[in-house]
This record gives C-alpha cells, structure tokens and sequence, in this order.
C-alpha cells in the first residue's frame, strides 16, 4: 500500500511529523484515545445482537439484565477516549501552528533585502496565517481520520466477520473500488488545494495595499481600481474553492452509491441466510449496523487528501 503514495505527498508528510514527533507523550495519549472510541463503538454495535435476539425476539429479559449497564458503561468510556483524542490532538495542533510560524518568522528575519524585494508581501502574509493553519489541519484532522476511521473500519469488519464472514466478503470486494476512487480524488484535492492557497495570498495582498496605502488610493481616486483587483483576485479564489466542492461532492456521491449497490446486495443475500437458519435477526440488526458504522468513517477517509 505504501508504494502506491506520491513520492512528492510522502515527502512533505515526513517533513510535517518533524514537528509532531517531539510530542510522543500526548500523541500515544490521541492513539490510544482513538483506539479506544473504535473499539468502544464496535462493542456497541456488537450488543445490538443479544438485544434483538433476547429481548425483542424471544422476549426472554432475565438473560439480558446485564445489557442497559453494558451500554453505560460504553457511553462512558466513548465520552472519555473522546475527550482524550480531541484534547490531545487541539494541544499537538497548536504546538506545531505555534513551532511552524515562530520558524517561519525566524527565518524572514534572516533573508536578505532583495528576497522581499522580489516578492510581494500577501503571500508572505498568507503563509504566516492561512498555510500555517492548514498544517494544523492535517495535523489534526487528517491524523484523526488516518487513525481513528481507520481503525473503527477494521473493528467493523470484525464484528462483521464475527457474524456472517460470507456477507463479509460480499462488503470487501467493494473496498478496492473506493481506495481507486480516493486515489483518483486526490490527486483533484491536492491541486485544487494548492491553488487555492495561491489564491487567498493575492487577496491578502490586494487587502494589505490597500489598507498601508488608503491615502495614495484616495488622493488619486483608485477606488474602481482596486475594487476590480480585489473582484478578480476574490473570484479566482471563490472558482477554486468550487471546484474543490465539486469534486468531494463527486466523490462522496459516488462512494454512496457504490455502498447503495453493495447494500442492497447484502440485504438480499441477508434474506437468503435468513431463510437457511443461518442468520438470526439480532446477527443481521448487528451486522447491518457495523455496515452503517464504516459509512461515515469511508467518507471521512475519500475526502482526507
């Protein structure tokens, strides 16, 4: 899997755990925390099946006593791994916010006159604010969907395996398909990204003249002007945050029907097990409801790049 990453994407993703490595301690704390919340929240869906089967079904309760605190129990510890992920990671985040833009003041105040002679200074200004926090993002985000969905897909499988491991192997034949699809999207996102990076420097740099120079553009009546640069620079920023929506859209829609087409399919084979004996109808509420658990999850992961 890992021959099949940009050579450029691993790169940069080398360079950003640069600055995330220092905080191991905190980072085991996110790991563990999002592996907790995955584990827990296939334990939930895993009780789906005795309380069907038990309680609904059979209506036998004294067997199933146990399961109102089982739930309790599961809501707990979910609240607390949750706590523990997104404290952990914020802190992470704002660190390397924090170490990138100190870096990144440090070095424009060791760069010659003639570099910012060269270059003008929204782009500067963009990197400092806007790129930095988009480096937060993935640190943030992108680890949490990297870890975290990952991990709750792989516990899913197994409470589908646990249950029905034929159906199982119905659903993964339709994970290839949406690892191409991602692949395809990202290349998409990536572009897209960039150039909307680009785009938010021009505006801060129509903005900031604007703002140092208001006298010169009054005194010369500049206003028509500079409204048209700020129009043009805003609408080549508005066109790429466009496309952007148009191709997750895309890709969240057709990652929905793939699954659509999948479930139906499941459902139908469901019936049949169904039929057989093979397949109770508490194992085909908790099977079901693993499928619905990796939705969200798969969705996360098509729009992580």
């Amino acid at each position: 899997m890992s021959k099949r990453i940009d050579p450029e994407v691993r790169v940069i993703y080398r360079r950003l755990w640069g600055y995330v490595t220092p905080h191991k301690l905190i980072g085991f704390i996110a790991v563990v925390g999002m592996a907790s919340t995955a584990v827990v929240e296939a334990g939930l869906v895993a009780l789906l099946a005795p309380l069907t089967d038990e309680a609904l079904v059979a209506k036998q309760l004294e067997t199933v006593r146990w399961i109102p605190y089982a739930f309790m129990v599961i809501f707990v510890l979910r609240g607390i791994s949750g706590f523990a992920t997104e404290a952990s990671l914020g802190w992470i985040g704002r660190q390397v916010i924090s170490d990138l833009r100190r870096q990144l003041f440090h070095k424009f105040l060791t760069l010659p006159a003639s570099f910012f002679d060269a270059q003008t200074s929204g782009p500067l200004l963009s990197r400092m604010t806007y790129n930095v926090e988009m480096v937060a993002e993935s640190v943030t985000s992108v680890v949490t969907i990297a870890v975290r969905d990952v991990l709750t897909v792989i516990a899913a499988f197994g409470v589908m395996i646990w249950y029905s491991p034929m159906l199982t192997i119905f659903v993964a034949i339709l994970v290839p398909i949406v690892a191409a699809l991602v692949r395809l999207l990202g290349v998409a996102f990536r572009r897209y990204s960039g150039r909307i990076q680009d785009s938010v420097g021009e505006v801060t740099q129509v903005t900031e003249e604007v703002i140092r120079g208001n006298s010169v553009v009054r005194a010369f009546g500049g206003h028509d002007y500079e409204r048209d640069r700020l129009d043009d620079a805003d609408g080549r920023n508005r066109k790429q945050h466009l496309k952007m929506i148009r191709v997750r859209s895309l890709g969240v829609a057709v990652t929905q029907l793939v699954f659509g087409i999948g479930l139906a399919l499941v459902i139908y084979l469901a019936a049949r097990e169904s039929l057989n004996d093979r397949l109770s109808a508490g194992e085909f509420i908790a099977f079901f409801s693993a499928m619905m658990l990796m939705l969200q999850p798969l969705r996360r992961i098509t729009n992580v790049n």
